[in-house]
């Protein structure tokens, strides 16, 4: 096998591979953005600003470097 791959090199050509990840860019404050409701509703559910947006309206503002999981 070759190195481990993982984001972001599946997002840019020449990005790093998950253990070249610096770990303070893998901790941080975390939250959850939940769509499955809507992807339920809509099997081809794109989610977008607006979901962001709603987010923030209930929880405020999201967090720099925050890591944002999204349920679907």
């Amino acid at each position: 096998g070759g190195p481990t791959t993982g984001a972001p090199s599946h997002f840019a050509a020449g990005g790093q591979t998950v253990e070249h990840v610096p770990l303070d860019r893998i901790i941080g404050p975390t939250l959850v953005i939940d769509v499955e409701a809507a992807a339920r509703a809509n099997r081809d559910y794109l989610i977008g600003p607006a979901d962001f947006a709603r987010w923030e309206q209930v929880h405020g503002r999201i967090p720099e470097r925050a890591i944002i999981l999204l349920r679907t």
